[in-house]
Protein backbone atom coordinates (compact mmCIF):
# COMPACT_ATOMS: atom_id res chain seq x y z
CA UNK A 1 0.00 0.00 0.00
CA UNK A 2 1.64 3.42 -1.05
CA UNK A 3 1.34 6.57 0.99
CA UNK A 4 -0.91 8.82 -0.70
CA UNK A 5 0.27 12.63 -0.63
CA UNK A 6 -1.54 15.46 0.88
CA UNK A 7 -1.35 18.80 0.92
CA UNK A 8 -2.36 21.85 3.59
CA UNK A 9 -4.82 22.84 0.60
CA UNK A 10 -7.20 19.86 1.07
CA UNK A 11 -7.75 20.42 4.51
CA UNK A 12 -10.59 22.85 5.12
CA UNK A 13 -12.09 24.44 7.98
CA UNK A 14 -15.63 25.18 6.53
CA UNK A 15 -16.21 21.93 4.87
CA UNK A 16 -19.14 19.91 7.50
CA UNK A 17 -18.04 16.38 5.84
CA UNK A 18 -14.57 16.95 6.93
CA UNK A 19 -14.96 17.53 10.03
CA UNK A 20 -17.74 14.76 10.78
CA UNK A 21 -15.26 12.44 9.56
CA UNK A 22 -12.44 13.78 11.83
CA UNK A 23 -14.67 13.70 14.44
CA UNK A 24 -15.68 10.02 13.74
CA UNK A 25 -11.70 9.45 13.12
CA UNK A 26 -11.01 10.85 16.65
CA UNK A 27 -13.91 8.46 18.28
CA UNK A 28 -13.14 5.44 17.05
CA UNK A 29 -9.19 5.24 16.43
CA UNK A 30 -6.63 4.98 18.64
CA UNK A 31 -4.43 7.69 19.18
CA UNK A 32 -1.30 8.30 21.10
CA UNK A 33 -1.95 12.06 22.35
CA UNK A 34 -4.12 14.96 21.23
CA UNK A 35 -2.69 15.50 17.78
CA UNK A 36 -1.85 11.66 16.29
CA UNK A 37 -4.01 9.19 15.17
CA UNK A 38 -2.52 5.69 15.38
CA UNK A 39 -4.49 2.99 13.59
CA UNK A 40 -4.94 1.15 10.33
CA UNK A 41 -5.44 3.25 7.06
CA UNK A 42 -8.07 0.52 6.25
CA UNK A 43 -9.73 1.21 9.61
CA UNK A 44 -9.44 5.04 9.29
CA UNK A 45 -10.78 4.40 5.37
CA UNK A 46 -13.79 2.70 6.87
CA UNK A 47 -14.64 5.25 9.62
CA UNK A 48 -14.66 7.74 6.84
CA UNK A 49 -16.83 5.70 4.43
CA UNK A 50 -18.98 5.30 6.85
CA UNK A 51 -19.54 8.83 7.45
CA UNK A 52 -19.53 9.73 4.47
CA UNK A 53 -22.56 7.33 3.54
CA UNK A 54 -24.48 8.95 6.12
CA UNK A 55 -24.06 12.30 5.34
CA UNK A 56 -24.43 11.86 1.62
CA UNK A 57 -26.45 9.39 0.90
CA UNK A 58 -30.72 9.48 2.01
CA UNK A 59 -31.76 7.70 5.31
CA UNK A 60 -34.65 5.08 3.40
CA UNK A 61 -34.59 3.24 6.62
CA UNK A 62 -37.61 5.33 7.94
CA UNK A 63 -40.85 6.05 6.76
CA UNK A 64 -41.29 9.28 8.57
CA UNK A 65 -38.30 11.50 9.00
CA UNK A 66 -39.84 13.59 11.22
CA UNK A 67 -39.55 17.54 11.30
CA UNK A 68 -36.08 18.70 10.28
CA UNK A 69 -33.56 19.24 13.57
CA UNK A 70 -33.30 22.91 14.54
CA UNK A 71 -30.42 24.71 12.59
CA UNK A 72 -27.53 25.08 14.89
CA UNK A 73 -26.87 28.47 16.51
CA UNK A 74 -24.30 31.14 16.23
CA UNK A 75 -22.50 31.78 19.04
CA UNK A 76 -23.86 35.09 19.16
CA UNK A 77 -27.32 33.64 18.91
CA UNK A 78 -26.56 31.29 21.53
CA UNK A 79 -24.92 33.63 24.35
CA UNK A 80 -26.84 36.92 23.36
CA UNK A 81 -28.27 36.75 26.68
CA UNK A 82 -25.52 35.18 28.61
CA UNK A 83 -24.54 36.18 31.68
CA UNK A 84 -20.96 38.47 31.83
CA UNK A 85 -18.36 35.39 31.71
CA UNK A 86 -17.03 36.85 35.22
CA UNK A 87 -20.33 36.26 37.05
CA UNK A 88 -20.85 32.80 35.33
CA UNK A 89 -17.60 31.97 36.33
CA UNK A 90 -18.18 32.96 39.80
CA UNK A 91 -21.09 30.84 39.89
CA UNK A 92 -19.19 28.09 38.15
CA UNK A 93 -16.73 27.85 41.01
CA UNK A 94 -19.11 28.54 43.72
CA UNK A 95 -20.90 25.47 42.80
CA UNK A 96 -18.12 23.56 41.97
CA UNK A 97 -16.79 24.45 45.54
CA UNK A 98 -20.30 23.06 46.64
CA UNK A 99 -19.61 19.74 45.02
CA UNK A 100 -22.52 20.51 43.05
CA UNK A 101 -21.26 19.66 39.37
CA UNK A 102 -24.76 18.41 37.48
CA UNK A 103 -25.12 18.80 34.20
CA UNK A 104 -26.35 22.37 34.11
CA UNK A 105 -23.10 22.70 35.64
CA UNK A 106 -21.11 20.60 32.92
CA UNK A 107 -23.27 22.56 30.21
CA UNK A 108 -22.65 26.36 31.79
CA UNK A 109 -18.56 25.92 31.83
CA UNK A 110 -18.23 24.57 28.12
CA UNK A 111 -20.66 27.44 27.03
CA UNK A 112 -18.64 29.89 29.17
CA UNK A 113 -15.37 28.51 27.34
CA UNK A 114 -16.91 28.05 23.84
CA UNK A 115 -17.58 31.70 24.41
CA UNK A 116 -14.35 33.13 25.54
CA UNK A 117 -13.21 30.83 22.83
CA UNK A 118 -15.62 32.12 20.12
CA UNK A 119 -14.28 36.24 21.50
CA UNK A 120 -17.41 36.95 22.81
CA UNK A 121 -16.02 38.67 24.47
CA UNK A 122 -12.66 38.88 23.41
CA UNK A 123 -10.21 37.11 25.70
CA UNK A 124 -7.67 34.78 24.74
CA UNK A 125 -6.47 32.93 27.90
CA UNK A 126 -8.92 29.81 26.83
CA UNK A 127 -7.85 28.12 23.33
CA UNK A 128 -9.59 26.24 21.21
CA UNK A 129 -8.88 22.87 22.58
CA UNK A 130 -10.17 23.26 25.81
CA UNK A 131 -13.41 24.04 24.55
CA UNK A 132 -13.91 20.97 22.19
CA UNK A 133 -12.66 18.83 25.43
CA UNK A 134 -15.64 20.20 27.01
CA UNK A 135 -17.95 19.79 24.33
CA UNK A 136 -17.00 16.21 23.82
CA UNK A 137 -17.37 15.48 27.64
CA UNK A 138 -21.01 17.34 27.86
CA UNK A 139 -21.69 15.52 24.41
CA UNK A 140 -20.44 11.70 26.27
CA UNK A 141 -22.69 12.82 29.67
CA UNK A 142 -26.02 13.35 27.48
CA UNK A 143 -25.37 10.36 25.35
CA UNK A 144 -25.37 12.48 22.22
CA UNK A 145 -24.62 11.50 18.44
CA UNK A 146 -23.01 15.04 16.78
CA UNK A 147 -21.26 15.47 13.90
CA UNK A 148 -19.40 18.66 12.54
CA UNK A 149 -18.37 20.60 15.29
CA UNK A 150 -18.83 19.55 18.55
CA UNK A 151 -18.89 23.07 20.33
CA UNK A 152 -22.18 24.00 18.02
CA UNK A 153 -23.94 20.77 20.52
CA UNK A 154 -23.07 23.29 22.96
CA UNK A 155 -24.45 26.12 21.50
CA UNK A 156 -27.63 24.80 20.34
CA UNK A 157 -27.94 23.09 24.18
CA UNK A 158 -27.14 26.68 26.74
CA UNK A 159 -29.46 28.34 24.41
CA UNK A 160 -32.88 25.63 24.82
CA UNK A 161 -31.55 25.98 28.39
CA UNK A 162 -31.47 29.94 28.63
CA UNK A 163 -34.57 30.25 27.40
CA UNK A 164 -36.36 27.34 29.15
CA UNK A 165 -34.62 28.59 33.06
Amino acid sequence: MTTPTTTSAALRDDDPLMEAIALAVWEQCERQDYRTTNDDPRNIAAVAATVARALLLPDTTADDPGPEPEPWPTPEEAYADAPHPRDEFDWLISQADAGKRNREWWLRRAAAVDRRSANLPPDHRLRDEHALELAHFLIELDGATVTGDPRRYVRRQYLYWARNN
